[in-house]
């Protein structure tokens, strides 16, 4: 047998199932360099991530010491803040002289200069309008007046209620801002001031339904937003209205009532010499037509009748020729109609009022005794 190995290694081949020695070491030492190669990087990796770290808390400011309240008032009283802590409530304080009685008291002077913008003439007569200033301290000593000068532009009263006071000047087709003032004692009894005078205009506007026809005899208010100043005018047949003569002011505008007006409210701010408004536009009206008889039926002339309870108003005529009348301009809704004489009687009755469906004899008011 040791001979047949021998000539088989003789001849240089392999023994059947045997392995290169060689070949496999190259192949574990390949691997392993893999191995430490692998574990370097993962070494590599874990010393170089980046570590969060967690922030340190912010320093807390240090807590003030409580420094006791100090009562700065020696006349102010401890009381129960209604939060569990008791502290200082001091009484209030006002200046001294709104304690005093008498800075009211007595009279004093005021010299009023008028002016007019260049171009423009003097007036020769013209008046001057002492009224109490409203939300005013003082206002309730004020004394209203109005005092005539004539052939000067300067005026000197000596004898003028202590008081606040709205003070402006009047001159035919004139007008000027008021002026507010405060005369009162000690300092305040001896004021000298301006007032210049401005050409009044005129604000105009027009008032259509929502089928934009004109409406006619709606009433129209301009109000004042400061003071109690009012104006009131109503449509003509093209529905337009005007206040003539209206100072320059900032006026309220309302259409058929002050208070809950059927257009949308209007503030305007009105310069002379003339505004005009944008349209009003209102809900569709009509005429309430009544006629107003006695017991016998016989219509009777000059008998007041009124309408109460419209949207667009109260209203009031009196009855013409054989007793008839119309009320307008009317709104959809219910009236109350009351018409009334001294020698016939009276009469009421309450209808509902639609302007597109008005009826086509009048509504027979009968009066009795």
């Amino acid at each position: 047998m040791n001979k047949d190995l021998e000539s088989i290694r003789g001849q240089g081949r392999r023994l059947p199932g045997a392995k290169s020695t060689r070949a496999g070491a190259a192949r574990a030492s390949l691997v392993g360099w893999l191995i430490v190669l692998l574990g370097a990087l993962l070494v590599g990796w874990w010393a170089l991530r980046p570590v969060a770290t967690e922030a340190a808390p912010a320093a807390l400011p240090p807590t003030p010491e409580p420094v006791p309240a100090a009562l700065e008032n020696p006349e102010a009283t401890r009381v129960a803040s209604g939060l569990g802590v008791e502290g200082p409530r001091p009484l209030p304080a006002y200046p001294k002289e709104l304690d005093d009685p008498t800075r009211f008291r007595g009279v004093g002077r005021i010299e009023a200069h008028l002016t007019v913008a260049t171009g423009v003439t003097a007036p020769t007569r013209w008046t001057l309008v002492l009224e109490p200033a409203p939300f005013k301290i003082g206002a309730e000593h004020a004394r209203a007046r109005r005092i005539e000068v004539e052939g000067q532009t300067t005026l000197v009263a000596d004898d003028v209620a202590l008081g606040s006071y709205s003070v402006r000047a009047e001159a035919g087709d004139f007008e000027c801002k008021p002026f507010d003032l405060e005369l009162r004692k000690p300092e305040l009894v001896d004021i000298v001031f301006p007032l210049e005078l401005f050409e009044r205009g005129t604000l105009t506007g027009r008032v259509l339904d929502e089928l934009g026809l004109p409406v006619q005899g709606m009433a129209v208010f301009a109000l004042a937003r400061t003071g109690s100043a009012a104006r009131e005018t109503r449509t003509d047949d093209a529905g337009n209205f005007a206040f003539e003569r209206l100072p320059d002011g900032d006026w309220k505008i309302r259409v058929a009532t002050r208070e809950n007006p059927l257009a949308s409210a209007e503030d305007v701010t009105f310069a002379a010499p003339s505004l005009h408004l944008r349209e009003f536009t209102v809900p569709r009206s009509g005429s309430i037509e009544v006629q107003v008889v006695d017991e016998l039926g016989v219509g009777l002339v000059g008998t007041l009748v009124e309408a109460i309870g419209l949207r667009s108003g109260p209203l009031s005529v009196t009855t013409g020729p054989d007793g008839f009348a119309k009320l307008g301009p009317a709104i959809a809704g219910e009236v109350r109609l009351f018409a009334s004489d001294e020698r016939a009687g009276e009469a009421e009755t309450t209808l509902q009022f639609d302007p597109a469906a008005q009826p086509a004899v009048p509504v027979i008011l009968k009066l009795r005794r």
